[in-house]
């Protein structure tokens, strides 16, 4: 018999060490307050590996090796809330990988990430995940590929959770004659004054408009619900759910 999940977390776009400084309360916080969880997704772009981008470089902030290991010793609280969960590969996550494949250098000679940064053995790391719940199977992804989100959920036929758009904190829902379909995109959890961010201050387009929603999903009985990250004036956690 298939295992449906009855209460799940979702957060996504850490970006370390580029993360906002209240992140891992915030989510010690939302586990106190709604868990147990008996499944733990980070739904991409835990790392932001921003001297591994080529595009926007911020030539001001550390080369390779120091950002990592700023970020892997930033990451180490989460590792200890959550030994257990499921991680879908983000586009900044990959950043090391294609910066080796420009190289010419095979993947034969690169550790695994979460072995490299030194993760718990509970934590795996896949694409995508289908997880079944009692209304209906999600899949977990760190980006749809499109910002209609509602096309995606129809095409699909199925419950959708993306990461990626930081600006995008909402549930949307697809009816039909058959089934009541949901998808999710769960804001993020950066700093958004940290130099990293300088490219969406500057460029061009209406997106520079938007502030980064920070804050995380939580899934019960297969019903998503947003939990917001309230900020004070000074952008930083208030300290209440």
């Amino acid at each position: 018999m298939v295992k449906k999940y009855d209460n799940i977390l979702m957060f996504n776009d850490l970006h370390a060490p580029a993360m906002h400084k209240d992140a891992i309360k915030f989510l010690k916080a939302v586990d106190k307050e709604y868990g147990p969880f008996d499944k733990v997704v980070c739904n991409g772009d835990l790392f932001d590996f921003h001297a591994c981008a080529q595009w926007d470089r911020n030539r001001f902030l550390p080369d390779s090796p120091f950002e990592i290991e700023e970020a892997i010793k930033a990451i180490q609280p989460l590792f200890k809330l959550f030994p257990k969960v499921d991680m879908t590969w983000g586009n900044h996550d990959l950043r090391v990988m294609k910066k080796a494949a420009k190289e010419g250098i095979s993947t034969r000679f690169l550790k695994g990430l979460l072995e490299a940064v030194g993760a718990p053995k509970g934590w795996n790391l896949e694409k995508y995940y289908n997880v079944p719940t009692k209304a209906g199977t999600i899949k977990f992804i760190h980006d749809l590929g499109c910002r209609n989100v509602k096309k995606v959920i129809s095409v699909k036929g199925m419950n959708v959770a993306q990461g990626h758009l930081h600006t995008m904190f909402e549930i949307q829902y697809v009816a039909n004659e058959h089934a009541l379909n949901w998808g999710v995109t769960g804001g993020c959890l950066i700093d958004h004054s940290h130099p990293a961010y300088d490219y969406s201050r500057t460029s061009s387009g209406t997106e520079r408009l938007f502030k980064p929603v920070i804050g995380c999903t939580i899934i019960i009985d297969g019903i998503p619900h947003l939990i917001p990250m309230k900020l004070n004036k000074r952008g930083r956690w208030i300290k209440t759910l």
